[in-house]
């Protein structure tokens, strides 16, 4: 005898520095085959300290963005073909607006819509293990460079030690992308890369790992993580602008032979391994 029970429904919650993320946008779309999936987001409010936090111009450019796409969707409609064609709906996003991503009234939204999962789709700022703690399985996140390089910049020091690039999304714990790992892909290498294509070249496949990996937990919310070891990976900070020409210079001269130094050892510090390199009155110090 068959069962006509529906499946429960999988609950993903988008946390947003902005209700206009294209990221969660763009990733919405790709779940359009997951029948039991309700969406939500929970996004910071558009205030004049959140202006003066991601500046005027990134507004600017999202809104832009915004009016570009509509436009491009009109005119595609306008030379279609007569026959109409069947395009699926596109999932629905329930939203809800807060002062900030962490604050008392997004943990009682978090608390009333009871998710399976978060996911981080930037500007949210640091996720503290209390607020973590109202994100079902936890906030899903994507990153470069796991397990090794950790902190900012990371295309740019993978890039840096010689190393492949790579994508993963891991859940966000208390350390510094320190958290379990759901997937990791390579990163496929450009033809001439340079450190503005090798972002944006990255960005279509952040957000399809992110897909991926909300489709992973919608069909088994048991599904495997991979701990990362403690002993493994260094955080790095910022890299230096002198640094980071010279290592543009390379790329374009060297293509993906750029390499500039061995990955540092645990045991020395990044100043030591720039001193090697640089010398100790180099201004990149």
């Amino acid at each position: 005898m068959t069962s006509n029970k529906e499946p429960t429904k999988f609950k993903a919650v988008f946390l947003s520095g902005s209700v206009f993320s294209s990221m969660a946008s763009s990733v919405a779309e790709k779940l359009q085959d997951i029948d039991h999936l309700e969406l939500y987001m929970v996004a910071q409010k558009i205030t004049l300290n959140r202006i003066k936090e991601v500046g005027f111009n990134a507004l600017l450019s999202r809104l832009r963005q915004l009016k570009n796409s509509k436009n491009k969707t009109i005119a595609e409609a306008n030379h279609s073909p007569q026959i109409p064609q069947v395009s699926p709906t596109k999932p629905i996003i329930k939203k809800f607006t807060v002062k900030k991503i962490g604050d008392g009234k997004s943990k009682q939204i978090l608390d009333a819509i009871n998710p399976d999962v978060c996911i981080n789709t930037g500007g949210c700022g640091i996720l503290l293990p209390d607020f973590i703690g109202h994100t079902g399985l936890g906030v899903l996140n994507i990153h470069s460079g796991l397990p090794y390089v950790r902190g900012y910049n990371v295309m740019e020091w993978q890039a840096y030690y010689g190393m492949e690039l790579n994508l993963s999304v891991h859940l966000i714990d208390g350390g510094i992308d320190t958290g379990p790992i759901l997937k990791t892909i390579d990163l496929p290498r450009l033809e001439k890369p340079t450190i503005q294509d090798i972002r944006s070249g990255s960005i279509k496949h952040q957000i399809d790992l992110l897909a991926d990996g909300i489709k992973l937990l919608a069909q088994n919310k048991n599904h495997e993580f991979q701990p990362q070891s403690a002993h493994v990976g260094k955080q790095h900070f910022a890299m230096h602008n002198n640094l980071s020409s010279l290592l543009d210079s390379h790329l374009i001269a060297k293509g993906y032979n750029a390499k500039i130094s061995d990955y540092p050892n645990p045991k020395k510090c990044h100043k030591d391994t720039f001193i090697q390199h640089w010398g100790e009155d180099n201004k990149i110090l």
